[in-house]
Order: structure tokens, then C-alpha cells, then sequence
């Protein structure tokens, strides 16, 4: 018997194709990839021999005063309190108007701000009128004292105190006052 590529003894002819097996079906693409000749085309944002790595996209990022997100081909800047700004790079102005009494000058820090207070006044926002020869605030200046009473200043909180017309039964009423927020307390007895 004889052979003859391909034709047999018979007399007819077999033709084949050896068919590769495709090279992607063992390749297991992940983060939205396509597979080609067996490799895998990574997505925007990954990379990696199946694409199984997200990119650090803060890598070269500086947030300045914040922290960097990575996200997928993205990133985001999240700001210490008192900044914004995409890389947080501004700081927010907390002086707003009229921050500062009696003429005091806004002075704006990071997340707060401090007043800057003309002579002869003090306080956290310039609101309290102090005693040009102590230096220490003037309570008797918001005329406080009830019933006629006499109003002397003192270099410690509450800053003054009243004391009333004698007679009335030998005791002195006193007045508090918190200078700080301005408001009012209720008097209090202090039997002498």
C-alpha cells in the first residue's frame, strides 16, 4: 500500500485542519479586560498580567493639607478641617463680618481666628471694655448694680461687684456678670 499525502488506497482524499486551541481560554481577565493572543488589555485605571491591580493614582499626588483617595483612574483630596480646594491648598477664611467688637481687626488662622483688639478693649472678640489705668476689664462700665448700688471694679473674675445701700437688713447684694458671653446672672446673697 501506497500513500500519497493526503489520498488512500481507496480513492478518496481526507483534508484537515489541526485547530489551535484560542489562547484567551486559559486566561482569566479581571477589572473589565479583553483578552487578545492571550494577553490581557487592562482597563483605564489597572493594570497588572490580569489586570488585577488598581492603579495608585496618588501616588505623585500631594494633598498638601488632606489625605489622598485613590479611586479608579481618579483620586480625590480629603481636607483637614479648615481647608479646601482640590489639592486642599486653601485655607478657609473664618473672619466674617464684624467678627471683632469695637473696631478689633479680624485675624484669620487655620479652622478659627483671632481678634486683634484696639487700646482699651479686650476679650476673645474685642467685647469687653477694660479700666485704662489697670489694664483689667471695666465691669462697672455696664452699670450692673441694682437697687442704687455702688459698683467697684476688681482685677479677677466676675470683675466687680455692688454693694448696696445699708439697711437692708445688713446685707450686701452681688451682682454676677459674665463678660464673656454678656449676659446677666441672677444676684446672689453674701451676708456680711
Amino acid at each position: 500500500m501506497k500513500s500519497d499525502g493526503g489520498v488512500n488506497n481507496i480513492g478518496f482524499s481526507i483534508e484537515y485542519e489541526v485547530i489551535s486551541p484560542d489562547p484567551c481560554d486559559s486566561v482569566q481577565c479581571q477589572n473589565g479586560a479583553t483578552c487578545e493572543d492571550g494577553m490581557c488589555l487592562c482597563a483605564t485605571g489597572f493594570d497588572g498580567e490580569l489586570c488585577e491591580m488598581n492603579i495608585d493614582d496618588c501616588a505623585d499626588v500631594d494633598c498638601n493639607n488632606g489625605t489622598c483617595v485613590d479611586g479608579i483612574a481618579s483620586y480625590i483630596c480629603e481636607c483637614a478641617s479648615g481647608f479646601t480646594g482640590d489639592l486642599c491648598e486653601i485655607n478657609i477664611d473664618d473672619c466674617f463680618p464684624d467678627a471683632c467688637l469695637n473696631g478689633g481687626e479680624c485675624v484669620d488662622d487655620v479652622n478659627f481666628f483671632w481678634c486683634f483688639c484696639p487700646d482699651n478693649f479686650g476679650g476673645d472678640f474685642c467685647e469687653v471694655l477694660l479700666d485704662p489705668e489697670t489694664g483689667f476689664p471695666d465691669g462697672c462700665a455696664f452699670e450692673n448694680c441694682a437697687r442704687r448700688g455702688a459698683c467697684s471694679n476688681l482685677q479677677q473674675e466676675p470683675w466687680f461687684f455692688c454693694e448696696c445701700e445699708l439697711g437692708v437688713r445688713g446685707e450686701r447684694y452681688f451682682l454676677e456678670f459674665d463678660l464673656n458671653n454678656l449676659q446677666r446672672f441672677d444676684e446672689k446673697k453674701i451676708e456680711v
